[in-house]
């Protein structure tokens, strides 16, 4: 129903930041597969099926930036230096141009459409997975 409404508005004309709604738990679908996300040193992190980029980063001790966790922010979007099999992106900041382009992804909820992504992330995680 909120796509539906956005939807219409788009078709409208409305400015987009006139349209209010909330995303609940955008994060996570039935049919998810554990993939690897790979750093810009070359070290690799396991996301499972249950787990943002944003939470497996995290647990590996790798500095992330985040806020609302529901992909609304913008705070933990993130470059995407090769996006292999593509993103599925699940948040709501990206406009469907910037989707369309695979140099970014919001890691608290956006996830690898293949088994691997390369992200414009450095540092060294500590608890490599």
């Amino acid at each position: 129903m909120i796509d539906a409404v956005r939807e219409t508005a788009r078709i409208r004309g409305w400015d987009p930041r006139r349209v209010r709604y909330e995303v609940f738990n955008a994060a996570h679908h039935p049919g998810d597969t554990d993939f690897a996300v790979r750093l810009r040193s070359g070290e690799t992190v396991r996301v499972g099926a249950g787990v943002t980029i944003l939470d497996a980063l995290e647990a590996s001790g790798v500095d992330t930036l985040s806020d609302c966790r529901r992909g609304e922010c913008g705070l933990c979007v993130t470059d995407v230096l090769d996006p292999h099999d593509g993103i599925d992106h699940r948040d709501s900041y990206l406009t469907a141009e910037e989707r369309g382009t695979s140099t970014q992804l919001a890691l608290c909820c956006s996830r690898a459409a293949g088994q691997l992504i390369d992200i414009d992330i450095g540092g060294t995680a500590k608890n490599l997975s």
